[in-house]
């Protein structure tokens, strides 16, 4: 019987060490296969992940198989996530955050990346949810900067989607602080999360109504654009830029940027971003009244809807404008009607806003109701002008925010410093306390003088702590009136300044009206150094002759802007009144007197004139074509066949008072033209601007060179090139003076 009950124990004992490796080993088996469905999600590799998943579940009658259902679906969520399985996320991305919850902070990691997938799959269906998730998220998040970021973005959107602009905005401020202040290493995720991250906050500020945040944005990602091939970051920040650029009415540069994301969505087979750059190419071609080019857009979209019907979902809303304004081009105003006043609901976007009243604007134009057209264009200004001016205010407000709060810490150092001061008197009086002790029987005398000054050097102390925060008081409190009374006038001087702006824009003809002559095509780079110009354009008809000038006044801001109207309203006068055949240089005399005559009172204490200005003025007979130039130190610039011609004109500028300098007569140049040549002029500010390698100027002689090398293209891409010549030069050198540049092309 003995060597029985032996055996069973043993029997026993090996049963129950199997059974304890047993468990030791499946629990090691879950670990394992967790850490390994995470690398094959890092590698992109889901279809083997989610096996995984059920290989987990089979090892779930460990100690706490809670967990382990838990991590499943923890794991099962992310497979979801990267196979763009919206609903089945939702569903185990919250199962497994219920589940986790339980065990408190022990799991604090997972619960913030649940968090975070239940903030993005929110966002649209229920921004709320969204928000709640996003702030459990950024509990969990302390370190990792990425998701902190990601986290603040998914917050963004979801206050856009419920129109709470303000909160939107808020979170937009917290991205920029933690991106401006950021170190991230060169590594290829770093880089492309930084471009990501601001593409999507300018996206937001664009979105928002907040175009120089939006500009700003944009600007510090094109440093990161070249730094990483992630094809998805870079269709993403095409996109945004050809959007932000239409949105501000840029049309050369977002059909630019609209053209480099259609080609690379065809080269990685991207419908969704082909079909959003083709609207907004689409768009720019409608604005510019090129409708059958507009109408191969169109087609060609409807042709990939039809051919990948799920790039329907994902279609922007500007699909429908270009829809809207080619119906009214051809004429079907009843379903452009339906599609522009009926179909498009607004959801509180200041851009979206924007562009809805233009394309209305198409509509009235076509109908030919100039009524209804301008009051449209009067209440669209209306509003835009008052989301921008909301959106410096609030601007306004976070700095008045920061200067508060730098207060507040000033006033918490006064305070431990009041401290320390406090605790070095306690300690000063124990230290004579104790020597009075000691020196108390040499002599007491010695021991009331020495309180008595510990006293007296105490209330001195007090009293000159007092003094000092009544003082750090007061200049806080003059501080927060200069900041107001500062804001007040800040906000008078740039409400005034925009007033001015649309009075100068007004007198100024539109760009485009200069292609209504007969001409093959022209354009008109003005780049104004403050709001308003000094430098200003001019041109009209007289007779069978076509007048264009390219002025640039003395100064520029709101003195240059003064000057131009007054340099603009006298020409036209004088052309007005003057006979059909008069040449550039009668004009430029007349002109000469005017302005002496208006501004004799102007002088400085030597003699000389103040005020004036340099312009350069042709005429071009639309029959012949023969040209007439004459120009005040201005020069004029003529590419005839493969010919260049520079007229330097006349060293005079109109206004000079000192009598040698009058005594050069304004003379007239004339060349006889033929179609497909070019005539060029610009004022100083785009040829003085320093750039480049060495921080030179760019001199007329490079833009000659320039102009050699692309005469003979398409006058709107001369146009881009100009642009793109200019602003490549300039880098980060600031810009110096008003630019102003014309070409024309017979």
């Amino acid at each position: 019987m003995r060597n029985v009950k032996h055996i069973l124990v043993i029997i026993c004992s090996v049963l129950l060490f199997v059974s304890c490796l047993r468990e030791t080993n499946e629990t090691k088996h879950y670990t394992t296969y967790f850490k390994e469905a995470e690398k094959l999600l890092h590698s992109n590799k889901f279809g083997l992940a989610a096996l995984y998943v059920d290989s987990i579940r089979n090892y779930s009658r460990c100690d706490t198989p809670d967990v382990v259902e838990a991590f499943a679906d923890y794991l099962q969520s992310w497979v979801s996530v990267y196979e763009l399985d919206e609903k089945n996320s939702l569903i185990y991305s919250k199962k497994a955050f219920n589940e986790l919850q339980k065990f408190g902070d022990t799991f604090g990691a997972e619960l913030g990346g649940l968090a975070s997938i239940l903030a993005y799959n929110n966002i649209l269906t229920n921004p709320d949810s969204s928000i709640y998730y996003s702030d459990i998220c950024l509990d969990y998040t302390a370190g990792n900067t990425k998701r902190i970021v990601e986290t603040h973005l998914y917050k963004a959107e979801a206050y856009r989607n419920s129109s709470r602009f303000d909160e939107c905005l808020l979170e937009l401020q917290k991205i920029q602080t933690i991106t401006d202040t950021l170190l991230v290493d060169d590594t290829d995720d770093a880089v492309s999360w930084m471009l990501y991250s601001l593409t999507e906050c300018a996206d937001l500020s664009c979105f928002v109504g907040d175009y120089r945040r939006c500009n700003n944005y944009l600007a510090n990602a094109a440093k990161w654009f070249d730094m990483t091939n992630n094809v998805d970051d870079h269709l993403l920040y095409l996109e945004c830029r050809a959007r932000a650029h239409f949105v501000q009415s840029h049309y050369s540069l977002a059909y630019n940027y609209a053209n480099r994301l259609e080609n690379m969505a065809i080269a990685n087979g991207e419908d969704k971003y082909r079909v959003n750059a083709l609207t907004i190419e689409g768009l720019t071609h409608s604005r510019n009244n090129e409708i059958n080019e507009a109408l191969k857009c169109k087609n060609e979209i409807d042709s990939i809807i039809s051919r990948n019907p799920k790039v329907l979902h994902s279609v922007r809303k500007e699909k429908i404008l270009l829809d809207g304004e080619i119906a009214a081009y051809r004429g079907d105003l009843g379903e452009s009607y339906k599609l522009l006043f009926d179909s498009v609901q607004l959801d509180g976007r200041s851009s979206e806003y924007d562009l809805l009243m233009k394309s209305r604007q198409v509509y009235y134009l076509v109908q030919g109701d100039y009524k209804a057209l301008y009051q449209l264009e009067k209440q669209r200004k209306t509003y835009v002008d008052s989301v921008q001016t909301n959106v410096i205010f609030k601007n306004e407000q976070h700095q008045t925010r920061q200067a508060r709060d730098i207060s507040e810490l000033l006033r918490n150092k006064l305070m431990a410093q009041s401290k320390v001061l406090s605790a070095q008197s306690s300690t000063l009086l124990l230290e004579r306390v104790v020597f009075a002790a000691v020196v108390l029987i040499i002599a007491s005398i010695v021991l009331i003088a020495i309180r008595r000054n510990v006293k007296n050097r105490t209330r001195n102390m007090v009293r000159e702590k007092k003094k000092l925060e009544a003082d750090i008081a007061d200049k806080i409190k003059a501080l927060e009136q200069q900041k107001e009374m500062f804001r007040r006038t800040n906000q008078r001087i740039s409400e005034s300044i925009s007033y001015a702006e649309r009075i100068q824009h007004s007198i100024m003809p539109l760009p485009e009206a200069l292609n209504e002559y007969d001409i093959e095509g022209s354009f008109i780079f003005n780049s104004p150094l403050d709001v308003v110009s000094g430098d200003f354009y001019w041109f009209t008809q007289k007779g069978k002759n076509l007048l264009v000038a390219c002025a640039d006044c003395t100064g520029h801001g709101v003195p240059g802007a003064f000057m131009s109207m007054i340099a603009s309203t006298t020409i036209n006068e004088v052309v007005t009144k003057s006979n059909d055949d008069v040449t550039p240089a009668e004009i430029l005399e007349i002109i000469d007197e005017r302005i002496v005559e208006n501004l004799a009172h102007n002088t400085s204490e030597s003699g000389a004139a103040k005020d004036g200005l340099d312009i350069a003025l042709i005429s071009i007979n639309l029959e012949t074509l023969e040209l007439i130039t004459s120009a005040a130190r201005r020069p004029i610039i003529i590419t005839k066949d493969q010919e260049i011609i520079s007229i330097p004109g006349t060293k005079r500028s109109i206004g000079d008072v000192e009598r040698l300098i009058r005594k050069r007569s304004f003379t007239n140049e004339r060349i006889q033209l033929h179609r497909g040549d070019n005539i060029y002029m610009f004022s100083d500010g785009y040829s003085d601007q320093f750039g480049g390698p060495e921080g030179d100027k760019l001199k007329t002689s490079k833009v000659k060179r320039f102009l050699r090398a692309i005469h003979d293209d398409d006058i709107d891409e001369q146009s881009l090139t100009i642009q793109e010549l200019f602003t490549q030069w300039k880098g980060d050198y600031p810009q110096i003076d008003d630019v102003l540049f014309i070409g024309i092309k017979l």
